[in-house]
């Protein structure tokens, strides 16, 4: 019985050395940043990001918006493009100066990184961001592009929840530009003031939404992101 003590304590001793370690290291780590034109941006500022239909309604946002962030929702289409989901070509969208884009996809369908790669390579003046809640996109399109701009996937941001759960927040890993995350999952508020702090540090973006609501928009503000997802213009 006394040996089973011993060592019990022997490893709560360990653990508890190993995980002071691993949050000192995490919290000393010191990163570069990415200079990109897309990162630009008024930082903690809650720029309004809505998701956009057509070429027409960015430039009616731009008219009051001169720090322009918008969303695409694209897929990956039977002929292989990158199209918006009425199955126009991006390239109207995409040669409107000064704005900076975010290319939302879910067609997560054998060869959508093939169409992202042309997209990037066919605008390679556009400030374009990658987008998905699936990891898979993300990397295989990044392995291919390794210098263009990346979202975070929902396997991300559920990653940092674990670290930051146990303290460790500071090592979590994270390879994309910018973290984008909801308000809640599973009706469970999440608190991004570590997240904010730990991007800050590590010079990334810090996206909240889609928000559904104004009372959401509002919330979301409080936490001061760079921009928030929101669904339309005239939200």
């Amino acid at each position: 019985m006394g040996y089973f003590v011993k060592l019990i304590t022997a490893l709560l001793i360990f653990c508890t050395l190993s995980w002071g370690f691993l949050k000192i290291w995490g919290e000393n780590q010191q990163y570069g940043s990415y200079e990109h034109e897309f990162f630009k941006i008024p930082k903690a500022t809650s720029i309004p990001a809505p998701f956009v239909e057509s070429p027409e309604q960015i430039q009616q946002w731009k008219k009051q918006n001169p720090v322009s962030i918008v969303v695409i929702k694209v897929e990956f289409t039977k002929d292989e493009k990158i199209k918006d989901l009425k199955g126009n070509d991006l390239t109207d969208y995409l040669k409107i100066p000064n704005t900076r884009f975010i290319l939302w996809t879910e067609s997560n369908v054998l060869g959508v990184q093939l169409g992202l790669v042309k997209i990037l390579d066919d605008n390679p003046k556009a400030l374009i961001l990658i987008a998905s809640p699936y990891e898979v996109i993300l990397t295989s399109t990044r392995e291919q592009r390794p210098l263009a701009v990346f979202g975070s996937s929902q396997s991300d941001w559920m990653r940092w929840l674990s670290f930051d759960s146990i303290g460790l927040i500071g090592i979590a890993p994270f390879k994309s530009d910018a973290l984008i995350m909801p308000l809640e999952y599973k009706k469970r508020k999440l608190n991004s003031e570590s997240f904010r702090s730990e991007l800050t540090k590590r010079k990334k973006l810090f996206i909240l939404g889609p928000v559904k609501t104004k009372t959401e928009f509002e919330h979301a503000k409080t936490e001061s992101p760079d921009a928030i997802l929101i669904p339309s213009l005239g939200f």
